[in-house]
């Protein structure tokens, strides 16, 4: 089986990406609901303190947006190998993605004391997956050009929005830091279902 042929399920490699991205927005809709849940700030303007039953709904989130996250990349992966074919080695758009993440990392602590988190090497992460998928549709004559220009396009201005955002995250006061941190989540939630939509 090569190229845009069925999958074990049924589904051709672009199907199974499109199927990704869905889980994807699964993924941001759960990380937004518990952050909201954990760190929407009170009328007072203070961080919250869930317990019982919201507590419970915020954990069952986070651990669903875990196991989406999971899903999303393993329908991602699966239908990159189901196209097989590509337009460069998708070793140099990872090898790219991590020297990316250095330069980023170094700028953020050395000009503006951004202390490190997470949250930037998932977002560099992230770009390395949708450039490596783009890269796979780029060589499949049955999708759109448009469409793989789209997705490069959304993603690059995706990673410069959340990089602003964790650059100015712990700069802001608690109100405006939480809004700052539903920036990301949401971009990669709606980026996801428009690169589904326009596969």
């Amino acid at each position: 089986m090569s190229g845009a042929g069925l999958s074990d399920a049924g589904m051709t490699g672009v199907d199974q990406i499109v199927h990704g991205h869905w889980w994807m927005v699964g993924c941001a809709v759960l990380y937004l609901v518990w952050w909201c849940v954990f760190f929407a700030p009170t009328p007072a303007g203070e961080k919250p303190s869930p317990a019982g039953l919201l507590n419970a709904t915020g954990v069952v989130c986070i651990l669903g947006a875990v196991v989406c996250g999971g899903l999303a990349v393993q329908q991602m992966v699966a239908g990159m190998a189901g196209l097989g074919r590509t337009v460069v080695s998708g070793l140099w758009i990872d090898l790219g993605c991590i020297a990316l993440y250095g330069v980023l990392l170094a700028i953020t602590v050395r000009f503006f004391d951004r202390p490190v988190t997470t949250e930037l090497a998932l977002f560099c992460a992230w770009t390395a997956l949708e450039l490596n998928v783009a890269n796979h549709l780029a060589a499949q004559p049955a999708v759109a050009g448009a469409a793989v220009v789209l997705l490069v396009v959304l993603t690059l201005a995706t990673l410069a929005a959340c990089t602003v955002c964790y650059t100015l995250y712990y700069r802001l006061p608690y109100v405006q830091s939480f809004w700052d941190g539903c920036i990301p989540l949401a971009l990669v939630g709606v980026v996801s279902a428009v690169i589904a939509l326009a596969l």
